[in-house]
């Protein structure tokens, strides 16, 4: 089975990079970030896959219910959980479109039947890490935490 990824926070591409190196079978329909230099490393990397640069929370819902993706990838901002930062979690503004994606899950009529998600030492602790868990329980996903 070939799964349709969508990349969010995608910044050189390192999910995408990753799912390739474990011969994961799957196709990136779409990147998502807001920096313009990673976008454009990003665009360098893989060159075939559109890359969107916006605010995540701006983005009609038919977006993402257009991208039909099977598996969502994510590297969400880190500075609101890491150990070196303030560890305001989601009362930083840069958790924000993170805390948009966890509540948009529920509002999709066709969830991504995968997520992966990679984060920082912190968010383990962080206030976030339970709106997210609550979330997935609630929709019936499956999860496992390294």
């Amino acid at each position: 089975m070939s799964f349709r990824v969508a990349e969010f926070y995608s910044g050189i591409g390192g999910m995408h990079f990753a799912l390739k190196g474990a011969g994961v079978d799957s196709h990136v329909v779409r990147a998502f970030d807001i920096n313009t230099v990673a976008n454009d490393v990003y665009k360098h990397n893989f060159p075939g896959v559109p890359v969107m640069q916006r605010n995540i929370e701006a983005l009609p819902m038919s977006m993402f219910e257009a991208l039909r993706a099977d598996l969502w990838t994510m590297s969400p901002p880190c500075q609101p959980y890491t150990r070196q930062g303030h560890q305001k979690g989601s009362e930083d503004p840069r958790s924000k479109s993170f805390l948009f994606i966890i509540d948009l899950l529920a509002k999709l009529a066709r969830k991504p039947k995968y997520l992966l998600m990679e984060n920082v030492a912190g968010f383990d602790k962080s206030d976030t890490r339970p709106i997210l868990l609550r979330q997935l329980l609630r929709l019936g996903y499956r999860f496992e935490e390294y």
